[in-house]
């Protein structure tokens, strides 16, 4: 019976639509014309969830498709982006993890895994494999990197030459502020200009810092970023990179460099530059009104003696020679052993 019924509709369809029994297409496409077109969506809702082969073999047809031309998409590079980057740079091995977690999942009574589904052989999409993450982010252009051994280590011995990269300050300052200037008008947080400053003026938090890490036993990291933007006063998730390198924070070839920066420094508050952010020309200054750095570097950038070398606490008198007292206190009182700094 319901094969009679199919047929008969078939030749009616053909009549009306085209087609022959060897090629029903133009039939069927009239057919679901005339069905998508004359018939509401939640009666097509339900007309799709009764049949299994939409189901199971044309929806997911076109889902897959489709997750596929997102898995290749920007939108899916930035996702990546953002898990790799999310509150610190995380391990090639707690990426693929991460991965792994948000698509795969175990098999019943199985050692194995398959990919996770949200709807009959529907898979979720995926963030992109490690590797072609990484191909993609070196091939973003952040500018021009310079050599650090080149610049600074010249007449220094084999023991002072470093590894690291630096980028112009200039050049990186530029870059942000037409960034800042472009996205502006997406960010929740609005760019604040202070001190009655005309807008355009970018107040800038520069320092660096050294710690414990690698081969070389010491890594170097000098940061940039906006006062004008994010939490305003160093938000962690506003710096960006100027120099990277292996060495200790207050080497012969670091010295150099810092030389040159305070030059860089001096020469960039004297000057308006101009920069086109879409098709608008803007008007650009800067000034330096924050150093982050901690006591012992403030204290090597101004060619003083470090605090740390006998009293490492900038708030105590406390010595190496008493770091091993655990009974004595700390306050303002003659009884107490160590004393707050008297500035």
């Amino acid at each position: 019976m319901a094969r009679r019924k199919i047929q008969e509709t078939s030749e009616v369809a053909m009549k009306i639509h085209g087609g022959t029994p060897s090629n029903m297409q133009p039939a069927y496409f009239g057919l679901f014309a005339t069905l998508s077109n004359g018939a509401s969506a939640s009666t097509l809702t339900d007309m799709f969830y009764k049949s299994p082969t939409v189901m199971t073999k044309v929806i997911p047809n076109v889902v897959n498709e489709k997750v596929k031309a997102f898995e290749n998409s920007k939108t899916n590079f930035v996702r990546s982006v953002n898990v790799l980057y999310r509150n610190g740079l995380v391990s090639k091995e707690k990426y693929i993890s991460i991965r792994s977690a948000l698509s795969m999942n175990n098999k019943e009574n199985s050692n194995s895994k398959s990919h996770t589904e949200f709807l009959s052989n529907c898979n979720v999409p995926r963030i992109l494999p490690y590797k072609e993450l990484m191909y993609k982010i070196k091939g973003i252009d952040i500018g021009n990197l310079y050599d650090l051994n080149e610049q600074f280590c010249t007449g220094l011995g084999n023991d002072d030459h470093i590894e690291g990269k630096y980028r112009d300050l200039t050049e990186l300052l530029l870059r942000l502020t037409q960034f800042y200037l472009k996205v502006n008008e997406h960010r929740l947080d609005k760019l604040i200009w202070y001190n009655n400053k005309q807008a355009g003026h970018f107040n800038v938090a520069i320092g660096g810092d050294g710690a414990p890490f690698g081969k070389d036993d010491s890594a170097l990291a000098w940061l940039v970023s906006f006062l004008n933007c994010g939490h305003r006063i160093s938000s962690r998730n506003e710096n960006f990179l100027l120099l990277g390198a292996n060495c200790s924070e207050d080497c012969e070839a670091i010295r150099r460099y810092v030389l040159k920066l305070s030059q860089d420094i001096k020469e960039i508050e004297k000057k308006t530059y101009s920069v086109s952010v879409d098709g608008q020309l803007w008007n650009v200054s800067f000034s330096f009104d924050m150093f982050p750095n901690d006591m012992k570097y403030i204290a090597f950038l101004a060619g003083e003696l470090s605090i740390s070398a006998t009293y490492f606490s900038p708030f105590a008198n406390v010595k190496k020679a008493d770091i091993c007292d655990t009974k004595s206190t700390f306050g303002v009182e003659p009884s107490h052993k160590w004393k707050p700094w008297t500035y």
